[in-house]
């Protein structure tokens, strides 16, 4: 329930008004941009270049596209990001966000584009170097080279979307090679874990059961198996030969945290685009975003508030806990966030 408790009065002063939507992207219509890629697009740019967070970059203005879609695909082209730029930049495809030079393609953060420069930018999104269109907007690039090569293939038209299709076998090539060469380089890093970079890589990944959809321990347990048998698939296609699959496809139960799931660091780009997952029946919530329902006791019956709940993880987790019997009031004062929920 959202309304109010019993004898409690509602300010009489109007509520601040949300704050203004930004102008229409009409440089992307013009370029026949999907607006799927258009706002990953903005996503992945503000969390490289802006240094913001992922869901700080996503709900900054409001979407035309699924947020939940807008997200994932945002976090599997960050998650490859350093492949896909590299293959861009030996294309010819992607230029200096600033200087119009090509890229050095190192993977290394460009400089970060003030608000007067990035303006002009986008009134002039294409531009030549090589021979071939370039792009200046990185973040739609990746987006877009991600869908191609390792998504669900490219959606909708434009000049770009012809381009990666034009060089999809060079950049095939170059990408798997950057991959490699990444993985490589982080197998044989002498001690592992030498910068914080390094010890995030090694924590594992999470998932949560979602027990109203799964009220059953059998169908709990059912669903864990299945897990594990697609994980395992992935590993054996997507592993190198000398990885061990069995150990990549492991999935444990949290020894705190009732029904969260306990998988292999590298098993993170295997969960995106899971039906699972795409169903609610798993959670993509963090270990310690699990722990402040938990750490509130929350029994059946409990009248909870949570007062700053978007984009409602933590919020669902209380909800699940209460077993059905109970009250919630959640409340979120940007309005932007709070279509999250």
């Amino acid at each position: 329930q959202v309304s109010p408790p019993p004898g409690f009065d509602r300010p009489r002063t109007s509520a601040r008004p949300p704050r203004p939507a930004p102008a229409p992207a009409l440089w992307a219509w013009a370029l026949g941009m999907s607006t799927l890629y258009v706002e990953a697009g903005r996503v992945v740019d503000a969390v490289v270049h802006e240094k913001l967070g992922l869901k700080a970059a996503l709900y900054r203005a409001p979407l035309g596209s699924d947020p939940r879609v807008v997200c994932k695909l945002a976090a599997a082209t960050l998650g490859h990001r350093g492949a896909l730029r590299k293959a861009l930049v030996d294309c010819g495809l992607l230029v200096d966000r600033t200087s119009g030079a090509a890229s050095s393609g190192t993977g290394e953060d460009d400089e970060e584009v003030r608000p007067a420069k990035r303006q002009k930018q986008i009134e002039n999104v294409a531009s030549v170097s090589g021979g071939a269109k370039a792009v200046r907007e990185e973040g739609v690039a990746l987006v877009m080279a991600y869908d191609l090569l390792a998504g669900q293939g490219l959606r909708g038209g434009g000049h770009l979307s012809r381009e990666l299709k034009a060089h999809k076998a060079q950049l095939q090539v170059s990408y798997k090679e950057a991959e490699a060469n990444a993985a490589a380089e982080a197998s044989n890093r002498p001690g592992k874990g030498g910068t914080n970079a390094d010890a995030f890589e090694d924590l594992p990944r999470y998932v949560r059961v979602n027990r109203l959809l799964l009220p059953s321990d059998s169908e709990a347990a059912s669903l864990r198996n299945s897990l594990a048998k697609t994980l395992l698939k992935r590993a054996k296609d997507e592993a190198k030969e000398s990885d061990n699959a069995e150990e990549l496809s492991q999935v444990a139960a949290d020894k705190l945290v009732p029904d969260l799931l306990v998988l292999h660091p590298r098993s993170k780009p295997w969960l995106q685009g899971l039906e699972d997952v795409d169903a609610g029946r798993l959670v993509l919530q963090d270990r310690s975003s699990c722990l402040a329902a938990l750490a509130a006791g929350l029994t059946p019956g409990t009248f909870v508030l949570d007062a700053c709940s978007a984009p409602g993880s933590k919020t669902a987790h209380a909800i699940e806990l209460l077993l059905g019997r109970g009250r919630m009031i959640a409340c979120e004062k940007d309005p932007r966030r709070a279509t999250a929920l």
